[in-house]
């Protein structure tokens, strides 16, 4: 049933392109698409059947698309030939036969994919709760239309910080393209005894054969292959978002893909950290749902199930054949002949990863149509990819783009040549084109491959060898690749230098981001205030037990001592928790003021 209903939409889908292809009229058909064809065969045979049409005398005339621009002419009767011809004058035809090859579309039908979405994330607020497994039990909720994720513990004085990781469903579906087919629709012209005569055909509906007029019977025998493909679908891929479906990247996809998934099974208890990658998955999630540019047509687009996508190719991909049953006297083959001109060529710098275009404009300068090919050929690295073939009516011209490619990794500059090439003559153009190396990574950053330490070029081309490590290569918390052999440099993670360096009940307070390169060497903050406070602390003490009378006085070796005992003290607790340093800091004044009164009262 489900493949029915399938082709049920396919069959709809294409009846719709054709009509209106139809509606849109004869002439801008004949713009657009192909007209004429080239001959396979032509013969008069005998032909026997019970059908009176097939019983008898006719002319059998195979041909195709593409090449020539050919059609048959004839003459019905024999008496319509003037009996005073004596060879030497053109006999008056009566009889004509045409092809308007419409169009050929590559049809890709969506199909479903259920069991992924797209999410992003948010974090919740931490809320303290107290006992070991109280977030468990309570934690904060997601609010209306997200999900909850994962609960994130976090240790306080007594208890947990709870963090819920929430994520919102942005897509109701994902898809994926199923193999192209491809669809050829044309239509064949008779003009026989001053009437016209036409009938559209197209292969995927199996519009295949039939009468045109009453002395013509067509057939489709399939399709010649010119080895051209259509476009490559796994670039791409199909999501419905908002009631519709649109396209989208799909490595954009597997980037968030990757990022959504670490996140999700992320061992991570710092929060800093963790919203930093909720920052990048939504990053990622908002560039897999920007939609590119594929299909020239939907189908069916706000269907789940029955939506195609069509891609109309430059040049056909497969040649319809077709043979033509004829009553007639005599049929002839008349090859109509143009004239290319190309009018203009230019081609704008390309990335080495990705194919480059020539964008020419090619022009029928002759005074009757013909199919021309256009193709580049290229010196040096660039490569002209395979050809391009319009028809074109005289005085009609067209632009088509000619794919060029090229490998390197410093720019190149070079020429192609453009040729048009019609049924006699051949009309060329130069053109120059440029190629930039690929940017692959980040100028002069490091990372791990294959075991070792790599370092991007300085104009970030490629990744180079930087240390070759003994065992393996491994990424340390702050983002530096080490070889495993060695300890991890230091420095806190990406993001995680603040002014104070300090969190309380998963809040940073006077807390001030500051470049992380302040932290380079393993070194935050409160480390440095706590040290400027503990000099303080030591020197205050010793000058405070400088001003006691002279018979309370201790000695200067103890005072130092005791002093730097204090400052000591003061450092180690900013360096554990900065709030821990101001207290400290506080009781060392409190107790070293309650000793110094105290002994200067004894002294009175």
């Amino acid at each position: 049933m489900a493949r029915r209903k399938k082709k049920v939409g396919l069959i709809v889908g294409i009846i719709v392109v054709a009509l209106l292809l139809l509606v849109s009229g004869f002439f801008l058909v004949q713009q657009s698409g192909f007209t004429g064809s080239s001959l396979l065969s032509l013969s008069e045979v005998d032909l026997s059947s019970s059908n009176e049409f097939f019983s008898g005398r006719a002319w059998v005339y195979t041909f195709k698309q593409g090449s020539l621009s050919q059609k048959a002419i004839g003459i019905v009767d024999k008496e319509d030939v003037s009996a005073e011809y004596g060879g030497d004058e053109l006999p008056q035809y009566d009889f004509e036969l045409d092809v308007v090859y419409d169009s050929q579309d590559c049809v890709y039908n969506i199909n479903q994919v259920y069991d992924q979405s797209i999410y992003t994330y948010t974090l919740s607020d931490g809320v303290y709760r107290f006992g070991g497994d109280a977030c468990e039990n309570s934690h904060p909720s997601c609010g209306s239309g997200a999900e909850e994720i994962w609960i994130l513990y976090t240790g306080a004085l007594v208890g947990n910080n709870c963090y819920t990781l929430c994520g919102t469903k942005r897509i109701g579906a994902l898809g994926s393209f199923g193999s192209p087919n491809i669809n050829s629709d044309y239509t064949v012209y008779v003009k026989a005894r001053g009437q016209t005569s036409s009938k559209s055909f197209s292969t995927l509906l199996g519009e295949e054969k039939g009468f045109v007029g009453d002395n013509t019977y067509v057939v489709w025998q399939g399709n010649l292959d010119t080895g051209r493909q259509c476009k490559d679908k796994d670039p791409y891929k199909p999501i419905y978002v908002s009631g519709s479906w649109r396209i989208v990247n799909e490595q954009s996809y597997q980037d968030y893909r990757s990022a959504a998934i670490a996140l999700e099974n992320t061992d991570s208890k710092t929060v800093s950290l963790i919203k930093t990658s909720i920052d990048q998955v939504n990053s990622y999630a908002n560039q897999a749902l920007s939609s590119v540019s594929f299909a020239d047509t939907f189908i069916e687009k706000t269907s789940l199930d029955k939506a195609q996508v069509l891609v109309s190719p430059q040049s056909p991909l497969q040649y319809p054949v077709i043979t033509a049953y004829i009553k007639a006297s005599w049929i002839g083959i008349y090859t109509p002949v143009g004239k290319p001109s190309v009018e203009s060529a230019d081609s704008d710098c390309f990335k080495a990863s990705s194919d480059g275009s020539i964008k020419a404009v090619v022009k029928n300068v002759g005074s009757e149509r013909d199919v021309f090919d256009v193709y580049a050929t290229c010196a040096g690295i660039f490569i002209g990819a395979d050809k391009v073939s319009v028809s074109l009516e005289p005085g009609a011209s067209r632009t088509v783009y000619i794919r060029i490619s090229a490998d390197t990794d410093v720019k190149k500059t070079g020429t192609c040549t453009v040729y048009a090439e019609g049924t006699v003559s051949t009309a060329y153009r130069e053109v120059d084109v440029c190629v930039d190396p690929q940017v692959t990574c980040t100028p002069n950053s490091f990372t791990c491959a294959d075991g070792n330490i790599v370092k991007c070029s300085a104009d970030g081309v490629k990744w180079e060898l930087s240390d070759d490590c003994d065992d393996d290569c491994k990424i340390a918390a702050n983002g530096k690749p080490y070889c495993s052999e060695d300890p991890a440099p230091p420095g806190p993670a990406p993001g995680e230098c603040y002014l104070g360096g300090v969190t309380i009940l998963g809040k940073n307070f006077l807390g001030t981001k500051v470049p992380d390169w302040v932290c380079k060497y393993g070194i935050k903050l409160n480390h440095i205030f706590g040290l400027i406070i503990g000099l303080i602390v030591w020197l205050g003490v010793v000058v405070a037990f400088n001003f006691l009378p002279e018979k309370k006085k201790t000695s200067p070796a103890l005072t130092w001592i005791l002093g730097f005992l204090a400052g000591l003290l003061v450092f180690g607790a900013f360096a554990l928790l900065f709030w821990m340093g101001v207290v400290v800091t506080m009781i060392v004044l409190v107790i070293s003021t309650i000793i110094k009164n105290t002994m200067g009262k004894a002294k009175r």
